[in-house]
């Protein structure tokens, strides 16, 4: 199978490059986080707790 498949793409998976260390400190992203967000911190704690 030569077929190419792909997870479908989520904001939540929106990342810079792991060497671009100052855009990850950009505030700007912290606000513009994905809406699956807090179910993931939620699911999470849940799990963990």
């Amino acid at each position: 199978m030569n077929e190419v498949r792909q997870i479908t793409k989520d904001d939540a998976y929106d990342a810079v490059a792991p060497d671009d260390f100052p855009a990850m400190m950009e505030p700007e992203r912290y606000n513009s986080r994905s809406t699956a967000f807090d179910k993931i911190i939620s699911a999470t704690h849940d799990h963990f707790w």
